[in-house]
């Protein structure tokens, strides 16, 4: 060290200090001086008396003391005295010191000095100077002491001046943040900063040190951050330039390799350069690391590269993940549904939220397909899990899969605990044993699970694509150029199946198709369920793959089932212009304007997540009028008059498929309808994926297919003249329309607290870590904190005894036992060290396992209400993001907080023990470390909070996009979601980019304070004391999130009645002025209604869209609570029961049929309480047992949702089941609307004959289907308005229901 401090003595020479880390500070804290004057310049503030007095008067004392000492030390020297070299250079650095501080006084920014920084320096310099002072005053004359003193206490005065006014009063000089002494309109005319800092429009030194993130900063510890307040994304950083790079490299990977395609090599082509030149960072960084003792220690680690390289490669990662999240939701959108078959919607929803992570991070995730897939299906069909009462059944499949996860986990964390006990104790020994045993328990490292992650995610990638680009003019069965021949669609002996790997003839879905369908055709599509309809508009869409032969459309085609989350308007116009006058035709012509006007946000009223606050039919005429805005050429129509009733179905297949606007389009609609059969200019007849027959209405009726009689056909056609000539009104008909029964549509302030998710605000509150104590178990949580405590204990009394032994050692005969006490101390660490490693690995698997127990049964308990208002993305972001940190990082980031906080308080116990005087050092120490944590928490842990706001959205428009693809790709609209995605991707990137920035501002501070403390231990300990508990708070907003749900509304488990298990006997109904409101600020649904339905009747429901009938049905099972009334059920009031009881003793068919992933069997029969005989004899009755049998049987395994089957098919399996429940009580609400009219009648007929002496509400469209049954109830505008046998209101020509039955045409 003689080229630094020539002539320095060791620093310890055995019994004291000595002063050479004292001139090494006054260095330092020149250099720091410098730096920042030169980095302000330009600022003119005012200075009040005693910033003169301190600032001016002490530096200039300080200085002229100083320049005396050197003065005497020369003159000392020239008189040929015996003067240190080290003594002379450490008088120089300090007068430099004073004279620096005088002049940036004087004509530079003085208010530098307030800088945690020089805070740090001044700190040291009184630390360092103390050994220096004692060192003085042992060896000068009693005339000397006085000097020293006045010098050493000049340090003292300023140095607590300079911290002082950095914690208490910082200068106004700094960057505004809303001080009420602010002008109103700054000179610069904004009230804020503006925060869109760019990295390349900042100087190379605020690059280095991060400074950039200050104003978001200020922002953040004066109010809450929002998102508008985040940093710009750095060029590289956009989440849209990170696709297209990766999405290049990954388009030539798949050319050159194509099944083989390798995203690992895809990403070294993208970003294989940076990660190398990353590397030679890394290298250079690690090779100054040895040689860092040479030079300063640790103060030269500062001036490395190590926070540099760490911002870099978290940057490389950021751009992976956006890249590779954007090119999996593009395979999203390109990839047909016969290619999507091949993987589940659980296992692509795991690609996004998961395997893009691990790729990228090459780190274990816990998380597999399951949780993903489960709770996505649960989630999807709450509403029908409620219906049936199935709560504990899916509660139990999940916690099933769950149970094998936190198998896995816990032999992680006791894996974990063991490693902590070896680092602890023997960190020779930490390598050998931690890989050895985690090897040897069969598990994979990080690496490897990686690549298994990036081979799930290129076998996905790799699948063959519907067309080749986003938004692409032309495709493979689309031609946008006219054909001389005037075809609008041509099939040439086409053969279908769901998968490009499924050639067999057994698994083809159509076989030899061959059609030429001319432009401007209305074709009707008719068959039996399961047929081959819907398989034929698919195959004209390229959702499944063809075979063999060849599929052509020509001109863009419009396709109608999903609905969007967001506005009724942007439904309606997925992202084309709006154009009033076409906008305004459509809305009338699909009866949605009396809708609109009924709802109080109008056509920006919030529609929820898969049209959940709409009923069926709102939701058809939805995405009719969507279709009808496009102006497509080709328009396929997928049985869209069987959920509405049939005046409306008549009115828009009069105004809407039929109209004047229509007229030269292309028309394929599949259905059963009569009347639409009828008005079509081809019949196209499909059976078990043939066409049977095909050609006109005329033709059609002489061959035995038809159903229509001529009679019915001629009043059909005269009808249909007369309303064309304008005969009937229909808009008698749209006067009373209302808002649906189930629709809770809300006006923007409603579209607002849906669409932005709430997230709290401030600190972590005290109650969210008891909660997680609470979880853990309070017990365990004591033996965590005691063994830790006594950790320290030992490990502190085993220094105190090792000094002990030092001082008091003259010779070897008691060298036994000292070295016993020390043995028995390093054996107490070492017990106490494994039972708090061991303590906090089952506290936190206790607390994982606690929290998704009850986060689960809290979702399943909520009323249906709770998941209306919350999308699916919101909720699942909670169930599995926020508890993959619980289950994984926060136990971890706790545990080192909970050594750090111990190690700090032992280090300040036993300083108080040896050096009280030291503790009065830490008092303004104290005070910046908080000043500092308050400056970054109220921003990290904010920032943290948007971070996990800002995944819910993409999650839910990722798991949206799933379903409504097909309908996507029909729009040739991939671009415009694409476009919606990335602009997800690119929020979640800038939150988490902010929090990476906030995270290394503070990482590169707090390695500044090491290098300048390194002689002071209990400062690199406030370090870790400080990193460690504001990384804790932020991982402590996942429990905060997660708990937030744990206390939601519940539905009533418990009733105050309890009938008989077999109740209800005799299934008698009883409606007693009923109200019901779905909101506060919505119109009744049911307005005091009143009705008896005697045992053992079968009863229709009837009423025009949005009358009312389903919501008696949710008033029956209290899927929404009543206002008014009250409901009997065999006398007893069943708001007086628990839900689920009630619920589990009716049978239920729901409008929209729900099959969930696992067996046949385990569909029709989830408690396994019915034999297969009288399974297959139900299946034979609903018109199923020959199409199972021909598939496999009861054991074959059903697709998410029932997608192996049709709608048709799935309706009579759900009917199936709810015949087997034999329940008092049946409701059936649309069951056969999706079957042909003949099936319909031989299911009617089945219903009955299986259901006598059973009570059955059947809630329907089709006039025909209920008039065998004893009573009809008439709703309109949520009344009951008439009531009766149908034969007799059928011939009062007055009655509401005739009027019904002759729109009808029945």
């Amino acid at each position: 060290m003689d080229f630094v401090c020539p002539g320095d003595p060791a620093a310890w020479d055995g019994r004291r200090f000595t002063p050479r880390n004292a001139r090494r500070t006054e260095v330092v804290t020149l250099l720091w001086l410098l730096s920042f004057a030169s980095k302000a310049q330009g600022y003119n503030v005012r200075k009040g008396f005693l910033d003169k007095f301190f600032v001016f008067g002490v530096p200039g004392f300080g200085s002229c003391l100083s320049f005396l000492e050197i003065v005497i030390l020369i003159k000392n020297k020239i008189e040929g005295k015996d003067i240190a070299n080290h003594e002379l250079f450490f008088r120089c650095s300090q007068f430099l010191s004073w004279i620096v501080v005088a002049l940036v006084s004087v004509y530079g920014p003085w208010f530098v000095v307030y800088n945690p920084i020089m805070c740090f320096c001044w700190i040291l310099k009184i630390l360092l100077e103390i050994p220096h002072l004692q060192y003085k005053l042992t060896v000068l004359k009693a005339v000397m002491y006085f000097k020293e003193i006045i010098s050493f206490s000049m340090a003292i005065v300023f140095a607590l001046f300079v911290i002082v006014s950095t914690v208490v009063d910082r200068p106004c000089s700094k960057r505004e943040v809303n001080s009420i002494e602010a002008p109103l309109v700054p000179d610069d005319e904004k009230v804020e900063p503006e925060v869109t800092n760019q990295e390349n429009s900042q100087s190379i030194w605020e690059l280095l040190t991060f400074k950039f993130v200050n104003p978001m900063m200020d922002i953040g510890i004066t109010r809450q951050l929002d998102f508008a307040d985040l940093l710009e994304l750095p060029v590289e950083l956009r989440a849209a330039s990170c696709y297209e790079k990766l999405l290049f490299s990954w388009t030539v990977e798949h050319q050159h390799h194509c099944a083989d395609s390798s995203l690992l090599r895809a990403m070294s082509y993208a970003y294989g350069w940076t990660y190398v030149r990353l590397g030679l960072l890394k290298v250079i960084n690690d090779s100054i690391g040895f040689v860092s003792p040479l030079l300063l220690n640790k103060f030269i680690k500062f001036i490395q590269q190590d926070s540099q390289y760490s911002f870099r490669l978290a940057k490389l990662k950021l751009m992976l993940r956006s890249s590779i999240m954007g090119i999996i939701y593009r395979k999203c959108l390109c990839l047909s549904l016969s290619e999507r078959s091949r993987f589940s919607e659980g296992e692509i929803q795991t690609f996004m939220s998961v395997d893009s992570d691990r790729t990228v991070n090459l780190c274990n995730s816990l998380h597999d397909a399951w949780r993903i897939s489960c709770a996505g299906e649960l989630l999807a069909h709450i509403r029908t899990v409620k219906m049936y009462s199935w709560e504990k059944l899916f509660t139990r499949r999940l916690v099933e899969k769950r149970e094998l996860e936190v198998k896995y986990l816990a032999t992680r964390k006791y894996l974990d605990a063991w490693c902590v006990y070896f680092w602890a104790t023997t960190p020779t020994l930490f390598s050998l044993f931690t890989f050895s045993i985690f090897a040897i328990m069969g598990h994979s490292l990080d690496a490897a699970t990686a690549v298994i992650s990036s081979r799930r995610l290129s076998k996905y990638l790799s699948s063959p694509e519907r067309c080749s680009a986003i938004a692409a003019s032309a495709d493979l069965h689309q031609n946008t150029e006219t054909d001389v021949n005037a075809m609008a669609v041509i099939l040439r002996d086409v053969c279908c199946s769901w998968s490009s790997s499924s050639i067999v003839e057994s698994s083809m879905i159509l076989r030899d198709i061959s059609l030429d369908l001319q432009k401007g055709l209305f074709v009707a599509i008719i068959g039996e369920v399961g047929s081959g309809k819907s398989s034929l508009l698919n195959s004209i869409t390229g959702e499944i793959c063809v075979t063999s032969g060849s599929v052509t459309s020509y001109g863009s085609i419009a396709y109608v089932p999903w609905i969007l989350s967001g506005s009724l308007r942007d439904n309606i116009l997925l992202g084309k212009e709006f154009d009033s006058r076409r906008y305004e035709e459509v809305v009338r012509v699909c009866t949605l304007d009396v809708d609109i006007s009924a709802m109080v946000g109008g056509d920006m009223s919030h529609i929820g997540e898969k049209g959940l606050n709409l009923s069926g039919g709102q939701r058809t005429r939805l995405a009719l009028a969507r279709a009808l805005y496009h102006d497509s050429d080709v328009y396929l129509f997928d049985d869209i008059l069987s959920s509405v009733d049939s005046q409306v179905a008549s009115y828009i297949l009069e105004k809407a498929i039929m109209g004047p606007q229509m007229r030269r389009k292309t028309r394929l609609l599949s259905t059963h309808n009569l009347q639409a059969i009828s008005a079509a200019d081809m019949i196209v007849v499909m059976a078990n994926g043939f066409v049977k027959w095909f050609g006109t209405l005329e033709s059609f009726l002489a061959t035995p297919y038809s159903t229509i009689s001529k009679t019915e056909s001629s009043r059909f056609i005269s009808t249909c003249s007369e309303k064309e000539k304008g005969v009937i009104v229909a808009h008698e008909y749209t006067t009373n329309v209302l808002i649906d029964d189930n629709s809770v549509v809300d006006h923007d302030e409603q579209r607002d607290q849906n669409s932005v998710e709430a997230r709290k605000e401030g600190m972590v509150e005290l109650s969210v870590y008891k909660k997680y104590a609470a979880f853990a178990g309070w017990s365990i949580t004591f033996l965590i904190c005691l063994s830790a405590f006594l950790m320290q204990a030992s490990r502190n009394g085993n220094d105190l005894w090792l000094t002990y032994w030092v001082d008091t050692s003259t010779g070897s005969s008691r060298t036994i036992f000292y070295l016993t006490i020390l043995a028995m101390f390093g054996l107490f660490n070492s017990f106490f060290t494994l039972g708090r490693a061991f303590s906090f690995a089952y506290g936190g698997l206790c607390a994982a396992i606690q929290i998704h127990t009850d986060l689960l049964n809290n979702l399943i308990g909520a009323p249906v209400q709770f998941f209306d208002q919350n999308p699916s993305g919101r909720i699942l972001n909670r169930l599995s993001s926020d508890l993959y940190a619980i289950d994984d990082s926060l136990p971890f980031i706790l545990n080192i907080f909970v050594a750090n906080f111990f190690s700090l308080l032992g280090t300040l116990v036993v300083l108080s023990y040896s050096q009280v005087s030291f503790l009065l050092i830490l008092v303004p120490l104290w005070l910046i470390y908080s000043k500092v944590q308050f400056y970054y928490r109220s921003t990290s842990r904010e920032v943290r909070r948007l971070d996990s706001v800002a995944r819910s959205p993409m999650y839910s428009s990722f798991t949206e996009t799933l379903d409504g693809s097909s309908t996507i790709r029909a729009f040739r609209k991939e671009g415009y979601f694409l476009e919606r995605f990335i602009q997800h991707v690119t929020l979640y990137q800038k939150t988490s980019y902010c929090e990476l920035i906030a995270g290394l501002w503070l990482s590169l501070r707090l390695q500044v304070g090491l290098a300048l403390s390194y002689a002071a231990p209990v400062v690199s300990l406030l370090n870790g004391f400080l990193t460690t508990f504001t990384e804790t708070e932020k991982e402590m907003i996942s429990v905060e999130r997660v708990v937030e749900y744990v206390g939601i509304p519940q539905e009533e488990l418990h009733g105050s009645e309890c009938p008989h298990s077999s109740w209800p006997t005799e299934g008698k109904i009883e409606f007693e002025h009923v109200s019901l409101r779905y909101k506060e600020d919505l119109p009744l649904a049911l307005n005091d209604v009143s009705f008896v339905i005697s045992s053992g009747m079968q009863v229709g429901i009837i009423g025009r869209t949005g009358a009312g009938k389903s919501s008696i049905l949710n008033a029956l099972l209290r899927l929404a609570p009543i206002c008014n009334g009250r409901i009997l059920v065999d006398s007893f009031d069943v708001a007086k029961l628990a839900v689920r009881y009630l619920r589990g003793h009716f049978a239920v068919v729901p409008q929209s049929p729900f099959l969930f992933d696992g067996s046949l069997r385990e569909n029709l029969d989830p408690f396994n309480r019915t034999t297969d005989l009288r399974i297959w004899e139900t299946l034979d009755k609903c018109h199923m047992k020959t199409e199972i049998e021909s598939i496999g049987g009861l054991d074959i395994h059903v697709k998410e949702s029932g997608a192996s089957f049709s709608v048709g098919q799935r309706q009579l399996l759900c009917l199936a089941r709810a015949i087997l429940k034999s329940s008092k009580i049946l409701c059936l609400d649309e069951c056969t609307a999706n079957v042909d009219n003949q099936t319909a009648s031989l299911l009617q007929n089945t219903i009955s004959a299986e259901c006598q002496g059973m009570t059955v509400l059947t809630i329907v469209h089709r006039i025909s289907t209920v008039m065998n049954m004893d009573n009809i109830l008439v709703l309109d505008q949520g009344k009951l308005v008439e009531e009766g046998n149908p034969e007799v209101l059928l011939n009062n020509k007055f009655s509401r229901f005739s009027r019904f039955a002759k729109a009808s045409n029945m």
